[in-house]
């Protein structure tokens, strides 16, 4: 399945409150790895936890909805409130198969900063500060 298939699914579950959707792109064993800056982030394994963790993250950003974005240079997902402004940013690996196998969330606001500039601020530089999908996260090994 090709990856924007997969995060068109992703969204619709999260939007829609599908969790048969949801466990139908993630892999059985997939894991939720989230960065909030504050020390509080944390590592959560099997698709049934990831689940529970994105619905979480979706309740805490209740003032934020869900979208796909360009994320590490493919598509991802971001939670934007209506003013514009990102606070989530999510990076996604995905197995051979298709299967998501690496949720990455970053909250942190420091590391969304580019994310959330004004365009009077100089150019858009939208990137990701997500990790490669290749390693983890920056600053962790």
């Amino acid at each position: 399945m090709q990856r924007e298939a997969v995060v068109a699914r992703l969204l619709r579950g999260l939007v829609g409150g599908d969790d048969l959707t949801l466990a139908g792109v993630l892999h059985p064993s997939a894991r939720m790895l989230l960065d909030t800056g504050d020390g509080v982030g944390g590592d959560i394994h099997g698709r049934a936890d990831v689940i529970r963790g994105l619905r979480s993250l979706l309740s805490r950003h209740a003032d934020a909805a869900p979208q796909t974005a360009h994320v590490n240079g493919s598509t991802g997902l971001v939670l934007r409130r209506h003013d514009g402004a990102v606070v989530v940013v999510v990076c996604l690996d995905l197995d051979a198969a298709g299967a998501i196998r690496t949720v990455w969330v970053t909250a942190d606001a420091s590391r969304l900063r580019h994310w959330n500039r004004r365009q009077d601020d100089g150019p858009d530089r939208r990137g990701s500060p997500m990790p490669s999908q290749n390693g983890p996260p920056p600053g962790r090994s």
